[in-house]
């Protein structure tokens, strides 16, 4: 699954966006069971308990993902135009809509204070999971060539580093082995 399409636009509206991504949309709705409807457009998703609207800015083009409170939180919005009645603005950073519908599955869960094991999750958050792993592991593309050198340095540096310190902690419990067995084997 693709959790950073690549629009045809550089200034995609919500709806070509909405378009871009639809079948994945489907499919997620349908292993996750959470709700999607195209509508007044915004894109409205319920995973009960909870409501949420994604929506573009129409003053600076940013999507903005609002959920519903529930728990009293003091109504955010970026100005009273874009202030949708019950719901509070999200603050996260939009990167696709399939992206956004994995951080609210995941909100659910955290909320809930529900513990499932990853073999147990939907396949599509699997791949999320993985995914952003992946990510974070990597060093940006854009990073320069001498810089991306220095950190791959520093990264395999600090893998030595504890790889050593490991061996050494192991060496020094093999020295306070009490029953003295490696002492006389001359360790």
């Amino acid at each position: 699954m693709l959790f950073r399409p690549k629009y045809n636009e550089k200034f995609p509206s919500l709806k070509s966006m909405y378009e871009t991504e639809k079948e994945a949309i489907e499919q997620f709705c349908e292993e996750t069971g959470i709700q999607c409807v195209w509508e007044n457009d915004s894109l409205e998703i319920s995973n009960q308990p909870e409501n949420w609207i994604i929506q573009q800015s129409l003053i600076d083009g940013t999507v903005l993902l609002y959920h519903k409170n529930t728990k009293n939180i003091q109504p955010h919005h970026k100005t009273y135009y874009e202030e949708i009645e019950g719901y509070h603005l999200q603050p996260m950073f939009y990167i696709s809509i399939i992206y956004t519908l994995c951080y609210i599955y995941l909100h659910r869960l955290c909320v809930l204070q529900e513990h499932i094991p990853f073999e147990e999750l939907p396949p599509v958050m699997q791949d999320f999971i993985q995914y952003y792993e992946k990510a974070k592991a990597k060093i940006p593309k854009e990073t320069s060539r001498q810089k991306r050198h220095v950190l791959l340095k520093i990264r395999k540096q600090s893998e030595k580093k504890a790889a050593a310190s490991s061996v050494q902690e192991l060496l020094n419990s093999l020295e306070d082995d009490p029953s003295g067995v490696f002492k006389n084997m001359g360790v």
